[in-house]
């Protein structure tokens, strides 16, 4: 049987057993009107409408089974036609939304970027004042800026300056070497000079004698302090040293100043 709705005058077809001898309360799916549907005798069916097209799509009132309440609706679904006009509404009205929709600014991170922005700034502008502030004072202060350096220069040359060497200038010369008998006990006695070369005033410094056989080898050695103490700038003193009953298979002594000086 052929339905139609009060309100849109949409048609659709229904089974007329589906309505029962009381009818039942039905829905439009397109515009969503309500009413109560008696089921219609053959020969008293509603005339077309001339010029309204009837739609042939027409889904389930409910699904089948037994309602528990009388007022249970019979939902009418949309043609397909219809269901795919809507998609197509629904998803341009999206993407329109979308479209004209922008990110809402964030007032505490716009407030955090320019708080870091004046600090990097305020750091800068701390540099160049200093570095003016010194360029400044090194301007007014030229003069005392020149002698404090130049005091310091010197400050610097003499601490740096490292102090002189005790043995520079001093030269050991004219070795001489001699045997002698005395009440029976053979002597050596070793002679020479400490020579200044130097034209300062110098103390003299300890000698050692190291008597060697004729491989080099060590045989006795001793140190002894010359007199007099200090030598004049350019001139020398002489001094000796002897030993008592030294090894018979001696060739040889080197005279030399000890490594420990002293000032």
């Amino acid at each position: 049987m052929i339905v139609a709705c009060p309100n849109c005058i949409t048609r659709f077809s229904v089974k007329a057993g589906t309505l029962g001898e009381a009818g039942r309360k039905v829905r439009c799916s397109k515009c969503g009107k309500e009413w109560l549907q008696r089921p219609v005798i053959p020969d008293q069916a509603p005339p077309a409408l001339p010029g309204i097209p009837s739609n042939s799509a027409l889904n389930s009132l409910t699904s089948p089974g037994p309602r528990a309440s009388p007022a249970t609706q019979a939902h009418i679904s949309e043609t397909a036609a219809n269901q795919k006009f809507r998609g197509l509404l629904r998803s341009g009205a999206k993407k329109n939304r979308d479209e004209n929709t922008s990110p809402m600014p964030n007032p505490a991170r716009a407030v955090q970027k320019t708080n870091k922005n004046m600090f990097r700034w305020a750091r800068w502008g701390g540099l160049v004042s200093v570095l003016i502030l010194l360029l400044t004072v090194s301007i007014l202060m030229r003069d005392r800026l020149i002698d404090i350096l130049r005091d310091t220069t010197h400050l610097y040359a003499i601490i740096s300056k490292s102090p002189p060497n005790p043995l520079e200038g001093l030269a050991i010369k004219g070795i001489d070497l001699r045997w002698e008998r005395k009440d029976g006990i053979v002597i050596l006695n070793v002679k020479g000079q400490i020579f200044n070369l130097s034209q300062l005033k110098k103390p003299s410094q300890k000698i050692r004698v190291i008597l060697l056989d004729s491989n080099d080898k060590k045989l006795v050695q001793w140190s002894f302090e010359p007199v007099p103490d200090y030598i004049s700038p350019g001139g020398y003193i002489d001094f000796q040293t002897l030993i008592r009953e030294p090894p018979e298979n001696i060739a040889t002594a080197l005279v030399k100043f000890e490594t420990h000086v002293r000032d």
